[in-house]
């Protein structure tokens, strides 16, 4: 969270709650605003937005999804913006300059570049726009029945059919030449001197970020005689096709709103679906959709529809795109099309009613995925179940989740009607066989023993987070209480040096132990630094959330006590059941001369454990 000081200044200036406020309602909370939290579903508001305060920059905390940050962390997750855009937004925001050693040429040098491609798109809209040179443009818009609003709305635009009709309009300017060549949008001739248009007698459609810059651009062909029906200027470091969504833009404001986004294959999908209310639409740019994409999508919706066509290819698309999705947060679907029928053409020829209960009807990703492979193998043979199972193994085996996994195997085992030991058994064979990790063994009732991302907080857990933010809190207020600073007082110290030595015994990687390491040597700031440092933000920006608040226990002293009590008894009951184990081991194994040792070890381990329970008091 440590940031160039250049960077914090314009963070002080910029109206968080302003930014925030044009996502989601807020309302005042004492300190903070709170509302409904836009990175997860929620019917109680447990997102805070906590203006800035003095030299303290404003940030956000969600008590739900433990989603925080700065106004840079939210427009690079609401927007899915690299942090040197965010960084640029934020800063015409403040009315400020982005910092020189942030920007360098790099930024500058892309700023022109998107003034550059703004001028492009100018010259292809006015091409569209022209009585004689975009008539032609304009029949075909018309003859697939897309009106004036819709084609101002997504910028379409028209190159002429002439060799040079952009580099005419771009004229002698050896900067704008150059840019036009990098970017792809002129070429050079081959034998002589001069230039020619990228683009000749095509639709152009614009390709923005999620803010809005032009960073490359489509065309479709209007000739007929072109082997390649659509091109995209070529990719720079601007426009990389893998992380590009088309329609983005347009569709943000709907994706959030609704927290669904419905993916399409084609530009004039897209199109047509906004025209008819599913506004939250998009589509990658002529490619199979990528991880990248999809991480993109999830950072701004609960819910992701594929709505491919309905030729094979459309059902192919889906296969694949799902097979990306198994360990997404998000909730992946497919919408079944009509055979032969894009959503363009459902549109044209059904009501929007229509194409509102297919999505309602979409179908949860891996129960696609088993429809389709066990209707192309069937079932009517053991030959075929040996197939289908194979098959959809192969589509399983980049699940990174046990978990899902587990509950992936047990929905086969119920659609073929095989015993789901038996699915687990022949998985870890293949896995085996592949030289891959088995799935988890299962308890006698059938469910996963070792379970991944258990939601339940342990007494531990809370005890280690509840001790970080009381250490963490503001050191004059905790002195005016206890008449010292916790990491001075002789109680407190004495308590923090135990459960600091418990730690260690365990292993000297923990977070905590470096953390109580840095406070009890250097105090709040030292321990700050140390998490400053580290590579999990989270924790931090929940301490930040809480300190806001002000709220110091009454008595620091006993609070801080029953934290590390907690965290010292969690460690003496491991270890009395690990030496009780060793005990037993001992008398299978006729250890006698280590009984005795072992057995008064266990004895002042649950003495000590006892003192600690004796004392009848809660973590609060």
């Amino acid at each position: 969270m440590a940031r160039n000081p250049e960077i914090e200044e314009i963070l002080l200036r910029v109206d968080l709650v302003g930014l925030i406020g044009t996502t989601i309602k807020l309302t005042r909370s004492g300190r903070s605003y709170k509302g409904l939290c836009p990175f997860h579903a929620e019917k109680t508001p447990s997102f805070h937005v906590y203006p800035p305060e003095g030299t303290k920059s404003g940030f956000f905390h969600c008590f739900g999804c433990k989603k925080g940050g700065d106004a840079l962390t939210f427009l690079v997750d609401r927007d899915g913006l690299s942090f040197q855009e965010a960084l640029e937004q934020l800063a015409n925001r403040a009315g400020m300059e982005v910092p020189r050693n942030i920007r360098g040429v790099s930024l500058s040098k892309k700023r022109s570049r998107f003034d550059f491609l703004s001028q492009c798109q100018a010259h292809f809209r006015s091409n569209l726009r022209h009585a004689a040179r975009g008539q032609e443009a304009r029949e075909y818009l018309d003859k697939r029945q897309v009106d004036k609003h819709w084609i101002d709305h997504f910028g379409l635009g028209y190159a002429m059919n002439a060799w040079d009709g952009l580099v005419q309009a771009l004229g002698k300017n050896s900067d704008n030449v150059d840019l036009g060549l990098s970017l792809g949008v002129i070429k050079k001739r081959e034998n002589g001197e001069g230039h020619w248009d990228f683009f000749r007698n095509r639709l152009t459609f614009p390709i923005q970020t999620a803010s809005g810059e032009i960073i490359a651009f489509a065309g479709r062909d209007l000739s007929g005689d072109s082997q390649a029906k659509y091109l995209n200027t070529p990719e720079s470091d601007l426009f990389k096709k893998s992380r590009i969504l088309y329609g983005l833009h347009q569709s943000r404001e709907s994706i959030r709103e609704t927290r669904t986004a419905i993916v399409v294959e084609g530009y004039f999908d897209v199109i047509r679906m906004h025209s008819c209310g599913f506004a939250n639409t998009i589509a990658p740019m002529g490619t199979a959709l990528t991880p990248d994409h999809l991480m993109i999508l999830e950072r701004q919706c609960d819910d992701i529809i594929l709505l491919f066509d309905g030729d094979r290819a459309g059902r192919m698309a889906a296969l694949r795109t799902v097979q990306l999705a198994w360990d997404l947060e998000a909730r992946t679907r497919v919408a079944h099309l009509p055979s032969g029928v894009d959503p363009d053409d459902f549109l044209l020829s059904n009501p929007s009613e229509a194409m509102a209960q297919l999505l309602e009807g979409a179908v949860p990703a891996f129960n696609y995925l088993l429809d389709q492979i066990l209707e192309e193998t069937g079932l009517d043979s053991p030959e075929q179940i040996r197939k289908a199972v194979d098959r959809v193994f192969d589509a399983l085996k980049g699940m990174k989740s046990n978990t899902l996994l587990d509950l992936r195997l047990k929905e086969l085992a119920d659609r073929i009607h095989i015993p789901l030991t038996n699915i687990r058994y022949d998985w870890n064979q293949k896995r085996t066989r592949d030289g891959h990790s088995r799935v988890p063994a299962s308890s006698p009732n059938g469910s996963p023993q070792h379970i991944q991302n258990n939601p339940i907080v342990t007494p531990e857990e809370e005890a280690r987070k509840g001790l970080q933010i009381l250490l963490l809190k503001d050191e004059s207020k905790i002195e005016e209480l206890i008449g010292d600073k916790l990491n001075t007082h002789p109680t407190s110290r004495a308590c923090l040096e135990k459960a600091l030595n418990v730690l260690k015994e365990q292993t000297e990687k923990d977070d905590l132990v470096l953390f109580l390491s840095a406070y009890l040597d250097g105090g709040v700031s030292s321990a700050r630094n140390m998490l400053e440092q580290g590579d999990e933000d989270s924790i931090l920006w929940e301490v930040e959330a809480i300190l806001r608040e002000e709220r110091i226990p009454e008595d620091p002293l006993r609070t801080l006590e029953d934290y590390t009590d907690v965290i010292v008894r969690s460690y003496m009951d491991r270890m009395v059941d690990q030496y009780r184990k060793a005990l037993l081991a001992a008398q299978a194994e006729h250890r006698w001369d280590q009984l005795q040792q072992i057995a008064m070890k266990v004895d002042e381990l649950v003495k000590e454990r006892d003192i600690i329970l004796s004392k009848g008091k809660e973590v609060r």
